[in-house]
């Protein structure tokens, strides 16, 4: 089980940091992809994609940091507990979420919040 939830973590680390050099690309150059023929709302100098990419890139890293805490819990023993009331994380919502913190129960009191 170890060496399943290392490799989906380890595909998940390689998806959101390939969606986030993609995103932050388009917020340092947002003249790319213009010509004349464009309409303003495709464009990704328009401010509404600019933004878009600047909320995507925060959520991207923040996965990101929470990624690499659950391999280093994965390497420490600490990996599978729930950080609000410490219970076991079943099985089948680790593999859906490798980096899940929280239990179902937990994460929708925290939503509720």
């Amino acid at each position: 089980m170890k060496g399943e939830i290392r490799s989906l973590l380890i595909g998940k680390r390689s998806e959101f940091l390939s969606q986030l050099q993609t995103a932050q690309a388009v917020c340092r150059q947002p003249q790319a992809g213009f010509t004349v023929r464009t309409h303003p709302a495709d464009r990704e100098d328009n401010p509404e994609i600019f933004s878009v990419n600047v909320v995507r890139a925060d959520f991207l890293k923040e996965h990101l940091i929470k990624v690499d805490r659950a391999l280093e819990k994965l390497n420490n023993g600490g990996y599978g507990y729930c950080e609000g009331c410490g219970k076991k994380i079943p099985l089948k919502r680790l593999k859906v979420l490798p980096f899940a913190d929280l239990c179902v129960d937990c994460k929708a009191e925290a939503e509720k919040k």
